[in-house]
């Protein structure tokens, strides 16, 4: 029996039999939706579940609480994207134009009020990407944009790719960035520090009313270049190089995610933490390569999708910013197109829900919307190993014990395994599953190379270069050493033996990310490389 391959059934088969928990990325079966979104997933006061889109079969839609749609919200089909739900009791909805519902989808603005369409760089047609609500009810719309065509009379004005709207969509000129030459290029996401009263935008653009700013910007409120940010050298741009994503954490901190590789001319692959001066969080080192949506959740984690293995990882954030945990949470299965995950929302009912052009999850089909559950209790998921004693750090009130010899991936057999410590009587991966209440979490893998000593390093290994390309080399490998390399999720990619010193690897079909190399002599000693596949 093949526990990796197994497990996640397995656990799903325990935990629908015991139907007293669940663990975070569990697959909520209960809710099945009758429309997609690859825009805004916004949540209502009443639990309806209001959906934006772009293109055909998507939004502006109102599901109920079960998924199915809710048949009073008749909003007319205009590629809207993102919606806000306005404490005025209207929804404000964006894209190619910006346009304000009623409550049942009616339009209920004057057609001279409506802003009609965006044009770009001498007639391109344009769009808002992001917009974000403030607490006063004025709303910063972000995008690819330099003229804004309102009403139906022809007429228009000019906003570099940020705007500033109150209600009715009326514009407020006294925003700074109105008056200015704004951003010289498109932004893509914006987040607001309501307590500091700025606001965070990132994008493919370098400078901001002429000051330089590469792909991270933070303004005032009141729309002016806030030089006291200093993103030094900030994001290299590219095709295939730039950041995507802009969350202010509750802490102040700023977690910023996306395809790039550098920022402020250190290796960074795909996400950063800031801190409120722009410099790096020095602690936070995790790799999450094209990041297309993030959350923080109420337990304090973040929940991230990237466009790379089609996956959500939950982060747990310390107070040094220790990566301690991730779910196979998400997977696009029989070789379907696209399959991002590009919107996250949390319930208050202990789920959250994605949306996105997947068709899959967990082996279910599912075409562009799912509900997720999430543990909001977080749990220490640390084992240590000592005396030949594993242990769990965490306190649950149940736990379940689970392993696997290193070499053949065999699962396995424990006894006496419901405890909060496990003797184990051979070598091999062991991990367990703490039950909280409704919530089961699984703790770390624990490589035991054998009952005494959990990993002994071999100091003549190096692999080069990194960041890697199309291939690299592992040099100072011992004959018959083994070679497993595994993506972030733990998944394996690839897996050698080796019978000279120097190993060279084909990296590329590899997927750009992350990845693990574990390289274990015929003697049991382990070395564990990261490496960077951009």
């Amino acid at each position: 029996m093949k526990l990796r391959l197994l497990g996640i059934a397995a656990i799903t088969l325990l935990l629908t039999q015991a139907a007293v928990a669940q663990m975070s990325g569990d697959l909520d079966t209960s809710f099945h939706a009758a429309a997609r979104t690859n825009g805004s997933i916004i949540v209502q006061a009443d639990g309806k579940i209001l959906l934006g889109g772009d293109g055909t079969g998507y939004g502006p839609k109102r599901l109920l609480p079960d998924g199915s749609l809710d048949a009073t919200f008749n909003a007319s089909v205009w590629n809207i994207t993102k919606l806000i739900d306005h404490p005025d009791g209207n929804i404000y909805g964006f894209g190619p134009g910006a346009i304000r519902y009623s409550q049942t989808g009616t339009e209920n603005l004057p057609l001279a009020s409506r802003i009609e369409s965006f044009t770009y760089n001498g007639g391109t047609f344009g769009s808002i990407k992001d917009v974000a609500l403030r607490t006063d009810g004025s709303m910063i719309a972000v995008g690819k944009f330099d003229e804004v065509h309102q009403g139906t009379g022809g007429g228009y004005f000019l906003a570099n790719c940020i705007l500033k709207l109150g209600a009715d969509l009326a514009v407020d000129f006294t925003f700074k960035s109105n008056n200015g030459t704004g951003f010289n290029g498109e932004v893509v996401s914006v987040s607001i520090d309501e307590a500091n009263d700025k606001i965070y935008c990132v994008g493919y653009f370098t400078s901001f009313d002429n000051n330089f700013a590469s792909g991270i910007c933070r303004l005032n409120g009141d729309g002016t270049f806030d030089n006291t940010f200093n993103s030094g050298t900030g994001f290299n741009l590219g095709a295939n190089e730039f950041p995507s994503k802009v969350l202010v954490l509750s802490d102040g901190r700023i977690f910023l995610g996306g395809a790039f590789l550098t920022y402020n001319g250190v290796t960074k692959n795909g996400s950063v933490i800031l801190n409120a001066d722009g410099s790096l969080e020095a602690s936070y080192n995790e790799n999450y390569y094209g990041v297309t949506a993030v959350v923080e959740l109420e337990n304090g984690n973040l929940l991230i999708a990237i466009n790379q293995s089609y996956r959500l990882f939950e982060v747990a954030l310390s107070s040094n910013y220790e990566y301690t945990n991730f779910n196979n949470n998400y997977r696009n299965q029989g070789g379907a197109t696209g399959g991002y995950v590009y919107s996250i929302t949390q319930l208050e009912t202990g789920k959250y829900i994605i949306g996105g052009t997947f068709t899959d999850v967990h082996g279910s089909s599912h075409n562009g919307l799912a509900q997720l559950y999430v543990c909001e209790r977080v749990l220490d998921k640390t084992v240590d190993f000592s005396n030949g004693v594993l242990t769990a750090n965490a306190t649950a009130s149940s736990y379940l014990w689970y392993g696997e010899d290193a070499m053949t991936e065999e699962a396995l057999v424990l006894s006496n395994n419901t405890s909060q410590t496990f003797t184990p009587t051979q070598p091999g991966y062991y991990y367990v599953i703490l039950t909280d209440g409704e919530c089961q979490t699984k703790s770390q893998w624990v490589n035991l190379t054998t009952l005494s000593v959990a990993e002994e390093k071999i100091s003549t290994i190096s692999v080069y270069p990194n960041p890697a390309n199309s291939n690299f080399t592992i040099n100072g490998l011992e004959a018959n050493s083994e070679v497993f390399i595994t993506d972030q999720s733990g998944r394996k990619i690839e897996s050698f033996k080796s019978t000279q010193s120097n190993l060279n690897i084909d990296a590329s079909k590899f997927a750009k990310g992350l990845y693990f190399i574990r390289m274990t002599s015929a003697q049991g000693s382990i070395q564990v490389e990261k490496i960077i596949i951009q």
